[in-house]
């Protein structure tokens, strides 16, 4: 059995997805079957610049752009063109991709990223791969560049994730509603009172942890200020080291900063809420953890959906202004109730074992 897990490395979520999947395969198969693939890795130099730089250059500088565009290639108005235009040019580009998936021809090629769909698609339709192919969506929406020909499986985020592939044509069937995969550790039961003491923060004091994503945008300074002597405050900053240093120069007792980490799950885990970006993975390890959010700066597309799903469900909050920010925390802080129904919601909402269930389609 040879398994091929695939992402592109634009954004972190798609990689994030597939890491938590390939740990989840090493474990039922060994290591010696599984490849963990960056798609990009295949591709020429400024094509792969051009799809994660660019994505990232978008989306902090020109989001009105990225979002005319998200939308204008969903409509299905323009769908037949986007399709063959979007076809022919991935197809010349990633010809290498495509050489070394039909020479390798695994069993199983599980995606998460709409462009490795297209291709591994494109190759079982030539008859030049017969590999078993499961799609991973990494939002709760679906756009058409996720929709391929020849995906064995779907796996939906949600029910309403399904409801959008079968009205793109996907057969029910096909779908699975096993979540977002997330790693191990944002299941496993942490000592909240040890880490609290361990990060150095008060005990019986209300805190909330802010994430400003691996590219570190937003209003994160004054949303910060404001809360000062309010609550705990521990911020992520991502690769954001001007934020970072800003942020410690404050020398707020009740503030913790932090700029890349590898141990996010027990921030979450000392946390009352998170305010975040409403990326599908950052969702999802939210939900594993059982922590409300807020959400600011969002990216229009996927990200609006996303947010506006755990809106929806009463899981979270859409917040605009960071004065409106610091009203939404303090009526958590002095609302134990409210705030303890939100989390009964995401714990009767959250999918556990994702990625488990998602390996388990290798053999259905």
């Amino acid at each position: 059995m040879k398994i091929f897990i695939v992402y592109a490395s634009a954004g972190s979520g798609h990689k994030k997805v597939a890491e938590a999947l390939h740990e989840e395969a090493v474990s039922v198969y060994g290591k010696d079957k599984i490849a963990l693939l960056d798609i990009l890795d295949y591709v020429p130099p400024f094509f792969k610049f051009l799809y994660s730089k660019g994505y990232i250059f978008t989306i902090s500088k020109m989001k009105w752009l990225w979002g005319f565009l998200f939308y204008l290639a969903d409509s299905k108005y323009f769908a037949l063109f986007n399709r063959n235009f979007r076809n022919f040019f991935n197809i010349k580009t990633c010809s290498h991709f495509l050489h070394f998936i039909e020479q390798e021809n695994p069993e199983v090629i599980i995606s998460t990223h709409f462009l490795v769909n297209e291709l591994v698609s494109f190759q079982k339709e030539k008859g030049n791969i017969n590999s078993k192919v499961i799609s991973v969506v990494t939002d709760f929406g679906v756009h058409n560049f996720w929709i391929a020909k020849n995906i064995d499986r779907y796996v939906a985020a949600s029910v309403k994730t399904k409801d959008i592939l079968v009205s793109k044509g996907i057969n029910e069937e096909k779908i699975r509603i096993f979540g977002i995969p997330t790693r191990k550790q944002f299941e496993k039961i942490m000592d909240r009172e040890r880490l609290k003491e361990s990060f150095g923060l008060q005990r019986d004091i209300f805190t909330v942890l802010i994430l400003v994503g691996g590219i570190g945008i937003g209003p994160i300074y004054e949303i910060v200020t404001l809360l000062e002597d309010q609550v705990n405050v521990v911020v992520v900053c991502g690769s954001n080291e001007k934020l970072h240093q800003r942020l410690k120069s404050l020398n707020f007792k009740n503030l913790k900063v932090f700029g890349w980490v590898d141990t996010i799950e027990e921030m979450m885990c000392v946390s009352d809420v998170v305010i975040t970006k409403p990326g599908g993975s950052s969702v999802s390890e939210c939900l594993m953890m059982g922590l409300p959010m807020i959400f600011f700066s969002i990216i229009p597309g996927q990200e609006s959906f996303n947010a506006k799903t755990i809106l929806e469900f009463g899981m979270g909050c859409i917040v605009a202004a960071p004065s409106l920010i610091k009203e939404k925390i303090l009526f958590f802080k002095n609302n134990p109730q409210a705030l303890g129904e939100m989390k009964d919601k995401i714990t009767s909402f959250a999918i556990r074992d994702s990625a488990g269930k998602v390996l388990n389609l290798v053999n259905e």
